[in-house]
């Protein structure tokens, strides 16, 4: 059986993955510009989703939960768009895929 990630599991694995530093309360700390643009990629990819211009900025998200409300509206929005809800997501580490509760 493979293992279930939530997104804030997702998000921190791959600011760990980044370096970057993350302390107690999930604030992330000496962020490059070239980390933060990889970072957003890396969700991107992951999550399927597309940021949009106005968070893209350095300054505009700086906790973890922060990035995870952005995601899961994102993500949201998308399912809306395609006329589906789902009511859980959870994330597959070997596949990728989103499975919906």
């Amino acid at each position: 059986m493979s293992e279930v990630f939530t997104i804030k599991d997702v998000l921190i694995k791959i600011v760990e993955e980044l370096n970057i530093f993350i302390d107690e309360e999930e604030t992330l700390h000496d962020v490059d510009s070239l980390s933060y643009i990889q970072f957003v990629i890396a969700m991107e990819d992951i999550f399927n989703i597309e940021f949009p211009d106005e968070l893209l900025s350095i300054t505009s998200l700086t906790k973890i939960n922060d990035f995870v409300i952005v995601v899961q509206n994102l993500i949201e929005n998308k399912s809306e768009e395609t006329n589906s809800t789902p009511k859980e997501e959870i994330y597959h580490e070997d596949s990728k895929t989103t499975v919906h509760g």
